[in-house]
């Protein structure tokens, strides 16, 4: 049997993974809905943490979590401090204690907004809070929105983030986030009449 020579990745490919594994993210403000969730406390914070860690955030980082829950910014930062220091308890993926630069970092840009997604004016306060962060920003921060909810809220979500975009006069992604939110569950988007 003859041995199957081993193709090397093309060069453009390996020149961008490392210019990639090198680059730090550009200034952004996140925002989750459902940051008082359990996706948001295993998955996405523990994420966010790691890449802290490897240096791969600005300073000019914001996150903004959006949530029902009756909870203030401290309080929000306490439940995701101890979900963390379980996890490096050995109930998680850490084998190390926590750095806690990292954590301090990471901590102190984070900001909660209690609401209810179902009702307009959480998206009008959301908006209101996302351009005093860009301002803070010098207007150069990307948003990115981040749907830690069940199934049932993404549409309801959808509109909300449509809206900021039509804020801002971003009108066709607003229109193609609103289109997508209207795709049933069980088609592919491209069923729907608009690409992936």
């Amino acid at each position: 049997m003859s041995k199957m020579a081993t193709i090397p990745p093309p060069p453009a490919a390996a020149m961008a993974a490392a210019a990639v594994s090198g680059r730090q993210a550009p200034p952004a403000i996140m925002t989750i809905f459902g940051a008082a969730g359990d996706l948001t406390k295993r998955l996405v914070v523990p994420a966010l943490y790691n890449l802290v860690r490897a240096r791969k955030l600005p300073d000019e980082f914001a996150i903004i979590g959006v949530d029902i829950a009756d909870l203030t910014t401290e309080g929000w930062r306490q439940s995701l401090t101890e979900t963390i220091d379980a996890f490096a308890g050995g109930a998680g993926n850490f084998h190390e204690a926590i750095d806690e630069q990292a954590w301090s970092w990471l901590t102190r840009r984070m900001h909660y907004l209690r609401g209810d997604f179902a009702q307009p004016e959480t998206f009008s306060r959301l908006v209101m809070v996302l351009d005093e962060q860009r301002e803070r920003q010098d207007n150069t921060a990307n948003v990115l929105f981040y749907l830690a909810v069940a199934d049932q809220a993404v549409e309801v979500e959808a509109d909300g983030v449509g809206m900021y975009a039509e804020h801002i006069g971003d009108r066709d992604n607003a229109h193609r986030i609103r289109r997508r939110s209207q795709c049933p569950q069980h088609l592919p988007t491209a069923t729907c009449g608009f690409p992936d």
